[in-house]
């Protein structure tokens, strides 16, 4: 190149070297974007579910309570209410080994007599609520003997010194967003 074009190829170098870093700028941003993405999910999950129990926590069963209830305008579902009988006794008597036991258990007992699309939680220490949209107009009575079955088969297989059975009730409602 002739000296003449030297400031031309000088400043073309110099945008280039520009060009590069702020390419380079945009891929970092990308990713840093992504993972802080990936972090907000993950927190989102940490702050909707329970550690012991697996299930969604108050939080998290309003989001998703909110969400059915939207989804679901003019049909029919069952709101349960549900507490794990004796958990003081189970906890002082045998211990909160025994007591976590028990909570992981009673969280084990909805999850398996609720339907698949159920929204269940546990809301308190010993308190726990599922919502379930019903496809039919099946008593209430049904998900509390199914709880109740459940527990019983349960406990008479239990290796352990105490049984773990929960107290139910339910509420019938329509869905309506007001």
């Amino acid at each position: 190149a002739e000296q003449s074009e030297y400031m031309f190829m000088l400043i073309c170098s110099m945008q280039l070297g520009s060009l590069r870093s702020i390419i380079n700028l945009n891929i970092r941003e990308r990713a840093l974007r992504q993972e802080l993405e990936e972090m907000n999910r993950v927190l989102s999950v940490i702050s909707s579910y329970d550690e012991l129990s697996q299930l969604l926590n108050r939080r998290g069963f309003m989001e998703k309570a909110i969400q059915i209830i939207k989804e679901n305008q003019g049909r029919q579902a069952r709101l349960l209410f549900a507490d794990i009988d004796h958990l003081k006794e189970i906890n002082d008597t045998f211990g909160h080994a025994a007591g976590d036991f028990a909570i992981k258990t009673a969280a084990d007992y909805l999850r398996h007599c609720m339907p698949a699309d159920a929204a269940i939680a546990r809301i308190g220490g010993d308190e726990y609520v599922a919502l379930v949209v019903a496809e039919c107009d099946e008593g209430s009575d049904v998900l509390t003997k199914r709880l109740e079955k459940h527990a019983c088969d349960f406990n008479k297989s239990c290796d352990k010194p105490f049984y773990v059975e929960m107290s139910a009730g339910i509420y019938s409602f329509v869905c309506d967003r007001n």
